[in-house]
Parts: C-alpha cells; structure tokens; sequence
C-alpha cells in the first residue's frame, strides 16, 4: 500500500517537474512537441511594441450606409497596413460608436505609422500603354505600385458617385459577381475616352488600373467603349467583389476621421518592463515561499509547490485560451499569486486549529479541508464578480489584468484543495511526518480576550479622518490629478540617453505650438535600471496630432543628438468621459452582484455589512489618489474593483467564522461574538495580507512607472481591505444585528 502511494507521490513531484521544465524549455522540437511559453505566449502592444490608434468617423451617416462607409474604410486601412508589410495587423469597428480600432505589434516608426494609417484614402484611375499588361498575380500580391509601370492618370476617386457589387446573370454575355461603377459626368467622359482609344487598338482592348494610395488593387479589361456613366467589373468571386466594391467606394468618398486615442510604445520600453516586472515577481514569490515554510513548515512547503504548479498552470492556460500578455496582465498574475497563497492559509490554520483539539493528522486534514471549502469558495466567487465585470467593463490592456486575475482564481482554488489535500494525505499515509509540530506551531492559540470591536468608535474614527483628509486634497488641488484618459490630452515618453535639466528640455521645445496656443505641457524625470533620470514624460492636456510629435522629437534630437522614442499615449475629452461613466457603472454592477451573491450565501445583514466596508474601501482608496496626486486613470477602475474582491475576500473569512459561531448561541451578545470570532481569524488574515503584500510591493519597488500607478493603490487599498474585514465589517454587523435583536425584542415584550 504504501509503495502505491509512494509512486503516487513521486509521480506528482515529477508532473511540476515537467509542466516547470516545459514551460521554460518546451518539450520535442518545434515542428512536433510544445514550445516554451516565451516562444507560444501571445504578447500584447505595451509589451512588444507597436501602435493602437482608435479613430471616430466624423459622419451623420446611420445604419446600412455608415456600415458600409466604415467597412470601406476599414479595407482601405487593411490595405495600407499590408503595403508596409506589418506583422499581424488588426483594424476592427465599433459600428455604434462610430470607431475604427487599429492596432499593429511590432512597428518602430510610430510617427509613419500614424500619418500613413488615419488619412483620407485616395483612389485613381490609370490608363495603361497596350504594351503594358498587369496580371492578376501582381495584383493579388497587393504590392504592386502605379508609379513604378507606365501609365496616364484618367480620373480620381472624386469622380465616382457609388460603387457596389451583386450578382449578374446575363445571358449569352457574363453570369457571375459583378462591380458596379458608378461615375460623374468628368469621370464618364474620362472612361469614354479612354475605351474609345482601346477599341482602336489593334487589340481591341486595353486595362484600366485601380489604385488606392498608390497601390494597385485591381486593373479591369475594357473592350468596348463605355459612354454612359454606369458599367462593370467581371471577372471575380463573391468576396473578392464586395471588397472591391469597398475599396472603391471608400476611396471615392472617405470619410473624415478624427484620432481620439493612441498609444505608441517603442519596442525597448515593454520588454525593459516586462523584464522588471518578470524580475519583481520572481522576487515576491520567493518572499512568499519563504513565509510559507517557515511559518507552516511541511504544509508550507507543499502550498510552495502547488504555487510553482499554479503558476505554471497560468501560462499555459492563457496560450491554450489565446489570451494576450499584457503589462498589467502580469500585475494579474503576480497579484493572483499572491492571493493563491490565501486559500492555503484558510486550509491551514483550520488543520492546526483540528490538530490543537486532539485530532490526528489524517483526521485533521480531513475535517480541516472539509470546514474551510465554503469559506474559500465564497471568497473566491466575490473576487471572481469583481474580475468578470472588470473584464466586461475594462479595455485594452485592462481586459488582460481581469483575464490574468479569473484565471488565477479558478486555477488556485484547484490547486489549493485537490493539489495540496492529496499530497498531505500521501505524506501523512506514507508516515514521512508524525510529528505535528511539522505542521505549523500550536502553540499559538485564539486571542480569545480580544476586545477591539468594543472601541468600534475609534476605528470608525480613524478612518473618517483619512477619508476627510483625502476630501481636503481634493478640494485643497481643485480635484483629483486626472489621468489623459481620463480628461483628455497626450503623454509622451523619450530616452534622452543623458541626464538632463526639466529647464533645458522647455527651452528646446519653447516655440512649439498646438493649434495656435504655445505647447502647455508637465514634465517628469522617469526610467527604470540603467535609464533612470535620462527618461522624462511630457504630458500635456492638449491632443499632438502626428506634426506636432515629430516636432517635438525632432527638437529633441536637436538638443539631445540621440534620442529614443519609448512610448506616447492620446486620449480625447470625449473618451475620457467615456472611460469615467464606464468606471462608475463598473463599481456599481460589481457591488451589487457581491451584495446578492453574500445576501443569498450568508443573509442581508451580512451583504449590507460587506457593502458598507466596499465603500469604506473606496473611500480610502479616493483619498489615497488625491493625497498622493496618483494619475486617476482607467487603471483605477481595475485598483478599485481588485481591492473589492480582496476585501470581500478577507470579510467572508470572518463572517464565516461568525456565520458558524452564531450557530451554537440562543441568545448572543453580538459583540462579544464578533470579537471571538475576529480573534479565532484574525491571524489568517494578517497572513493573507502578508502574503499579497511582498509581491504587490516588490513590483511597487522593482516595476516601471505604468505598473506603479496600479501597484501603489492596490498596497493601499490591500491593507484598507484588511482593515475594514475586521474593524468596519464586523462591527457594523454586531450594531445591526444588536439593532435588530433589540427590536424583536421590544415587540415581543409588547
């Protein structure tokens, strides 16, 4: 029996083993076998570089006719990108808004990029030499310039009045997809002319060659002359002549686009991020690792490696999902490591809580896993609430962090009950640990004198001062330091690869203008490592267009002789309303549904409870960004919602223990009960805290500036979180609670 369950052991060890190993090197060769994650992970913009420009169609058109306009548009985008020959582009619409979402990896000339991408398509029409025939091979191949064959421009897109495609059947003639062309009177007598020179020929025919920017997208045959206005292209399947159809119709009546937000990130600056953030987890993860062992000894030891299988597990489940890496993505995954580790403290502390009331090992760690389940599944649901909607309501990189973070909380609730309970149980049955001072000192014992919910007014007291000095910053700044994506405007970030005076760089840029007005810009010493204090943002509420930027970097350059280009974000007023709605909506939706789903597991008492402690929560975490003068940002809608889910996480654990408390008295004292509780808990708690708190610090200290703006309020609202599950949820529980009792009690006597 016990060879069985030392093979069983042994193969479990060896399973993290490979998963480790496959993850870091791959398994086989490239053609058969699995690569690494490095090779196989999808990465995202802010880490590979390239650019995400999002445009708004400045049109009253509706319905049929703007999709059509936008999906001529989009072709025309599609079009340019392929001429450039970018990696992986991808161009996608927001019908309803009336946006175009371009982003394309891997681009380092952002400024070309952004000219080339955003301006009005134009279409002409060319008339090519008899000795002169394009094939449709060199059309397919979408590469091929007008100017570089001979050719006479006969008409531009102006001269088309619609263009469209459909299905022709005309007998004895052609049967099949058709393009129709549509012309005004200057176009129609440029076509005229033009065929008539082809039917002189002794061919009797001639191509005309359609272009967009330059390229040639498609070179029709003529063979008799076209007088009136109307004719058609042959010739084509079904797919092939819509998008035509919506190249030329695009090209002919483009429609005038706004840019409402970018961002350019040079390819140097998201691998010099990912790398400290890599750097900073592997940091907090050893900090934990390390907590684990020495303060759960062998049970800490498991939990550390069921973190390694948790990590694992991670990465490769985002491969197998497709999910992209981004920036804040691995904060997601930090960050759930950390949390990873709560489930495991819960386990534990009620094993050694069994081993103290006599248990044996085997019976502990049956009734130990069995008592903490409920806690850990209602913890995790509330987080899990908090990620889907950050997910629902979150963009671009922010939907990454929420990815990361669902996936982190399913796949540590796995390891944590089926990893770590069977490879207790084979090391229990295998006999390798009999005595329980292995299993955690137990010494320690409930601080059963525990009174603090009695001075449930100072504590109320003290966080009503931090929230009132948070308001007076708030007043004091005239608001909160609003992100650009939040109020609008456009941050630039360069690598000056020196050290330089903010006094110099303004005078360098004196002289620039935005629309008139002298360039009204914030600049801040930046840099991570090696660059530190050679790097400076220049953040301005203005909106640079792409002139103004490379005025901007071409004075630079002038100043500076060497300057690399890291990163440039551009939001418009009207997104930055957007975002705010959006965040408002996000936190509403999430503390609600936390508010059903505690109502439904617990009772109302319980869910109002955790309500009050949200908002106490976010109450702190607004103070902290005014005194602090944090960018409020998008980012701040994902620091809010995680904090939720961690303080939810970190109530129900108490709750729990009162929920099973309650149970045992006819006629509690409610506040001697909480503070029993709270004292039979609150060790798990500061250890959970503990935990999250050396990863999220260590990319505090280690990460870059994008990652801090994030990691700087989660530290805050962690300890917040902690703070209101035991000094603002629970006494506000045993007040209501006290209330209510009080109340039965008067109608009863009456």
């Amino acid at each position: 029996m016990k060879t069985k369950k030392l093979i069983t052991f042994v193969s479990l060890i060896l399973l993290v083993g490979v998963m480790v190993y496959t993850a870091m090197f791959g398994l086989g060769t490239k053609d058969v076998g699995i690569t690494s994650i490095e090779d196989s992970m999808k990465l995202g913009l802010d880490i590979q570089g390239g650019v995400r420009l999002e445009y708004e169609a400045q049109t009253d058109l509706e319905g049929d006719a703007l999709r059509r306009e936008l999906d001529g548009t989009r072709a025309v985008m599609l079009t340019r990108i392929d001429s450039k020959g970018l990696m992986e582009p991808s161009v996608t619409i927001n019908y309803d808004k009336k946006r175009i979402l371009v982003e394309m990896p891997g681009v380092s000339d952002v400024s070309e990029a952004a000219a080339f991408i955003g301006t009005t398509a134009k279409l002409t029409f060319h008339k090519i030499p008899e000795d002169v025939v394009i094939t449709r091979e060199q059309v397919e191949a979408g590469d091929l310039r007008i100017d570089s064959i001979e050719s006479e421009e006969i008409a531009d897109g102006g001269s088309v009045k619609d263009s469209g495609s459909r299905f022709l059947t005309d007998p004895g003639r052609y049967t099949g997809y058709v393009v129709d062309l549509n012309l005004d009177r200057t176009g129609t007598k440029a076509f005229e002319d033009a065929t008539l020179e082809f039917v002189n020929r002794p061919s009797g025919q001639g191509q005309i060659a359609i272009a967009v920017d330059g390229i040639v997208i498609s070179a029709p045959w003529a063979n008799y002359v076209i007088t009136s206005g109307d004719s058609y292209i042959t010739n084509m399947d079904q797919t092939a002549a819509e998008n035509l159809a919506l190249q030329i119709k695009s090209g002919a009546l483009p429609l005038e686009l706004k840019e409402v937000r970018s961002s350019l990130i040079g390819p140097t600056l998201g691998q010099d991020a990912l790398e400290s953030s890599v750097q900073a987890g592997l940091i907090g993860l050893i900090l934990v690792i390390l907590f684990m062992v020495i303060y759960y000894r062998v049970p800490g030891m498991i939990a550390s490696i069921a973190l390694i299988l948790y990590a694992t597990i991670i990465l490769f489940s985002m491969v197998g999902l497709q999910a992209t890496l981004t920036l804040p993505g691995v904060l997601g995954i930090v960050l759930s490591l950390g949390m990873a580790v709560d489930a495991n403290v819960v386990i534990f502390e009620r094993l050694k809580e069994e081993l103290k009331n006599g248990k044996t090992v085997r019976a502990a760690i049956k009734y130990g896993f069995k008592r903490a389940m409920k806690t850990i599944m209602d913890a995790n649901i509330t987080t899990l609430i908090a990620a889907v909607v950050l997910y629902s309501f979150g963009e671009g990189p922010i939907k990454g962090f929420a990815t990361t973070l669902a996936i982190g909380i399913v796949v540590s609730i796995l390891t944590a009950v089926f990893f770590t309970r069977s490879l207790l149980v084979l090391i229990d049955g295998l006999g390798l640990v009999k005595n329980k001072k292995a299993f955690g000192s137990l010494k320690d014992k409930p601080i059963k004198d525990i009174k603090l919910l009695n001075h449930f007014k100072v504590w109320f007291a003290v966080s009503g001062v931090i929230i009132v000095i948070g308001l007076g910053s708030f007043i004091i700044n005239s608001g909160f330091n609003l992100g650009i994506d939040f109020q609008g405007g456009t941050s630039l970030q360069y690598n000056l690869n020196q050290t330089y005076e903010i006094d110099d760089v303004k005078a360098a840029l004196d002289g620039v203008t935005v629309e008139g007005e002298a360039l009204d810009a914030v600049y801040i010493k930046t840099g991570i490592g090696e660059t530190k204090e050679e790097e400076i943002i220049i953040r301005t509420k203005q909106s640079l267009d792409v002139n103004v930027r490379q005025e901007i970097e071409e004075r630079l350059n002038e100043t500076y002789s060497s300057v690399d280009f890291r990163e440039v974000s551009q939001f418009s007023p009207s997104i930055g309303d957007e975002i705010k709605q959006r965040a408002v909506i996000a936190i509403l939706i999430a503390a609600v549904g936390m508010l059903i789903y505690i109502t439904f597991r617990f009772e109302l008492i319980f869910g109002l409870a955790s309500i009050v402690a949200l908002a106490h929560d976010v109450l702190i975490l607004l103070a902290v960004y005014a005194v602090f003068r944090i960018p409020l940002s998008s980012a701040f809608i994902a620091a809010v919602l995680t904090v939720v889910g961690y303080s939810i996480n970190d109530t129900i654990v108490v709750f729990d223990r009162i929920r099973e408390n309650v149970k045992f008295e006819k006629r509690p004292d409610y506040f001697e009960l909480a503070n029993r509780s709270l004292g039979q808990t609150i060790i798990r708690s500061i250890n959970t805290s503990l935990t999250t708190l050396f990863v999220i610090g260590a990319l505090y200290f280690l990460g870059v500036d994008s990652i801090k703006d994030l990691a700087f309020p989660l530290l805050a609202g962690i300890l917040a979180g902690t703070y209101s599950s035991i000094f603002i949820a629970s006494p506000t529980w045993a007040l209501w609670r006290t209330y209510k009792s009080k109340k039965a009690k008067h109608y009863t006597e009456a």
